[in-house]
C-alpha cells in the first residue's frame, strides 16, 4: 500500500480491481444470503455492525490485496455509525456504501461526503432485475393474471415498459439518473396485480415501498419511483413528475400479438382480438418537434381499428395528458393513418 501527502492510503491497482469485480451483480447476490432477519444476535444495531463485519471479511477473503488494515485505520466513527445505518437495511446496501468509500481513499472525504455515501448509493435497474424476491412477485402477479384470463403482465412486459420509459426521458434530453428510475418504476408498475387487479398501481406501490427500502433506495428516489408506479392507472392516475408520464406513456404503448395467451382464435374476447390483430407497435419520441407517437400496425382481418378505440380510449387520453405534462403533443397512428 502506498500513501498520499497526506499520509491517506491509496489502494493499489489490484485492489481497484478486485472492488470491480465485487461490485457486479453476482457479488451482491452473493451478499444478499446474509440479509437473514432472524440472525441471532442483540437488537438492531448488533445486527447491523454484524452484516457489516461479516461483509468486510468476506471481501477481504477474497483477494489479499483488498486493503481492509487501510478502511479500518482511515475510518472514523461517523463513517461506522453510517455504515451501520446502511447495513440495517441489507447486506446489498452496505456493500454499495463499502465500496464506494474505498473508491474515495485516494482523496479526501469530508464527513458530509461520508455520511452522502453511507445513507445509500444508487440501486440501479440490473439490482431490481437480479432481485430474487422482486421477481417472484413478479412472476406470481403474472400467473395471477393469467388465472383470471387477462393478456401477459409479466417479465416481458416489464422489461419493454423499463425500457420504453427510460428512453422516452432520455430522449427529451432528461438525466440518465432519471431515466433509470423511470425505468425501475416501469419494470415495477405491475407487481400489485400479485394482490389483485382492482387498484393493482396503488398495491404495487405498497409492496414495492417495502423492497426498495430493503434494497437501500434514497428517500427522495424512493418518493419518485413510488408516485410514477401509484399514478400509472387511467381510472385514477394524475400526473406529477416526468418519471411518471414516462411509465404511462410505456405501459399503454404495449399492444401487441405475444402478449395473448388464449390458443384458440375462435375463443378469443375483445382484448385478445385486438392485442392478437397488433403486429407491431412502436412509440416514436420527437424531441425537436415536441411529439410523441404511438404507431400500431393493425391486421384488420382479425380485428377492426374500431375495436381498439372501444377498449384503448380512455389509454389513448391518458396517454395525451402525460405526453402533455412532458411539454409534447401525443399522435396516434394506426396502420399508417394519423387518428389523434
Amino acid at each position: 500500500m502506498m500513501r498520499d501527502a497526506s499520509g491517506r492510503f491509496i489502494p493499489s491497482d489490484g485492489a481497484k480491481s478486485e472492488l470491480q469485480r465485487l461490485a457486479s451483480s453476482r457479488a451482491l447476490r452473493i451478499c444478499r444470503l446474509f440479509e437473514s432477519p432472524n440472525l441471532p444476535l442483540f437488537g438492531w444495531e448488533s445486527a447491523a455492525f454484524t452484516r457489516f463485519l461479516v461483509l468486510t471479511m468476506l471481501i477481504s477473503s477474497a483477494n489479499s490485496c483488498f486493503p481492509v488494515k487501510a478502511l479500518f485505520k482511515r475510518a472514523n466513527a461517523i463513517f461506522f455509525i453510517v455504515l451501520a445505518k446502511a447495513a440495517a437495511r441489507g447486506a446489498t446496501s452496505a456493500l454499495r456504501a463499502l465500496l464506494g468509500y474505498i473508491k474515495l481513499s485516494a482523496k479526501a472525504c469530508s464527513s458530509n461526503e461520508v455520511i452522502a455515501l453511507a445513507e445509500g448509493s444508487a440501486v440501479t435497474l440490473e439490482d431490481i432485475k437480479s432481485d430474487e424476491r422482486l421477481s417472484a412477485l413478479l412472476n406470481h402477479a403474472d400467473d395471477f393474471m393469467k388465472a383470471i384470463g387477462y393478456t401477459e403482465h409479466g417479465f416481458r412486459h416489464a422489461n419493454l415498459t423499463a425500457s420504453i420509459a427510460s428512453n422516452v426521458l432520455k430522449h427529451l434530453g432528461l438525466s440518465e439518473r432519471d431515466a433509470e428510475l423511470a425505468g425501475i418504476a416501469g419494470y415495477l408498475h405491475d407487481v400489485g396485480n400479485v394482490i389483485g387487479r382492482d387498484f393493482h398501481g396503488i398495491a404495487s406501490a405498497t409492496l414495492v415501498k417495502t423492497e426498495l427500502d430493503r434494497l437501500g433506495m434514497q428517500i427522495d428516489e424512493l418518493a419518485m419511483v413510488l408516485n410514477a408506479i401509484g399514478n400509472h392507472e387511467e381510472e385514477y392516475g394524475s400526473d406529477t413528475s416526468p418519471i411518471g408520464a414516462a411509465v404511462v406513456l410505456a405501459d399503454k404503448s404495449d399492444v401487441h400479438r405475444t402478449r395473448v395467451r388464449n390458443p384458440d382464435p375462435m375463443a378469443f374476447d375483445i382484448h385478445d382480438r385486438v392485442n392478437y390483430a397488433a403486429e407491431r407497435s412502436f412509440l416514436r419520441v420527437e424531441p425537436e418537434n415536441k411529439i410523441i407517437q404511438l404507431e400500431i400496425d393493425i391486421d384488420t382481418s382479425i380485428s377492426q381499428v374500431m375495436e381498439y378505440f372501444e377498449i384503448f380510449l380512455s389509454r389513448m387520453v391518458r396517454c395525451r395528458r402525460a405526453a402533455q405534462f412532458l411539454g409534447c403533443k401525443f399522435s396516434l397512428i394506426i396502420n399508417k393513418t394519423k387518428l389523434l
